[in-house]
């Protein structure tokens, strides 16, 4: 059993039929290493995202179509993690189409953005809205990767998840245009792998983050080619 090559058409991979191709193809997914890079559980999301309904025998067909194997060769061991991974998917997809159906009524433009710390990384997509001249807002939903290590509680804590919030942001008159405040709230469905060396336990947790934060905003600008470049420079308290 050998892993096949990334540039293998998904055509091509066993347990994939011309049905399952097109359904692919629709979301930009064309070959093997596609599939690895968004990872089988991202790929069935955004399926579902699009209204397309898709059971766990495709993660299956793709799992072991990237071994180079028959889908019923899988092992129960194999399957179990799998289908725990694609089922953490089920409820931020509600809420990232919640956001974004929202965001539909509004008069908005499309953002994304990132942001790094030393325990991990933030990627979302989202719509900027402004209900006045004075007030802006967000709606957004992403990814959130982690990687504490032993900062927490156990040895070892590293994992991921999705989830997505709304930011409202209004300026300060009294201040100037350029000073803003407002909050933010952060909801993420995370699936945390830990290792506690004392007792000898390795093991993940499942967890619901809510996160609200109040923020105080100073946008610097800076010159650049052509037009302006702003920078928020935020404070915030969680």
């Amino acid at each position: 059993m050998a892993d096949i090559p990334n540039t293998t058409p998904v055509a091509s991979m066993r347990n994939i039929g011309p049905s399952s191709t097109r359904m692919l193809a629709d979301i930009d997914v064309h070959t093997a290493g596609d599939v690895r890079v968004l990872g089988i559980p991202l790929v069935l999301h955004i399926l579902r995202s699009k209204g397309i309904m898709v059971s766990m025998n495709l993660a299956y067909a793709l799992h072991a179509g990237l071994l180079g194997i028959h889908w019923l060769e899988l092992d129960q061991d194999t399957k179990n993690p799998l289908r725990d991974a694609c089922s953490d998917t089920d409820w931020p997809l509600f809420f990232c189409r919640l956001l974004f159906c929202c965001a539909e009524a509004l008069p908005t433009h499309k953002t994304s953005s990132g942001s790094s710390t030393p325990p991990g990384a933030i990627a979302v997509v989202g719509h900027t809205f402004h209900p006045n001249e004075n007030t802006e807002g967000r709606l957004f939903a992403g990814v959130n990767i982690t990687n504490r290590r032993d900062w927490g509680v156990q040895d070892d804590e590293s994992g991921q998840g999705f989830g997505g919030g709304v930011d409202i942001n209004r300026t300060l008159p009294l201040l100037g245009q350029r000073w803003l405040a407002g909050g933010r709230v952060d909801v993420w469905s995370m699936k945390i792998n830990w290792r506690n060396d004392s007792l000898g336990i390795t093991a993940d947790s499942r967890i619901l983050v809510f996160q609200p934060t109040a923020r105080v905003i100073y946008r610097l600008r800076t010159p650049q080619l052509s037009g302006v470049r702003i920078i928020d420079v935020t404070a915030s308290r969680n």
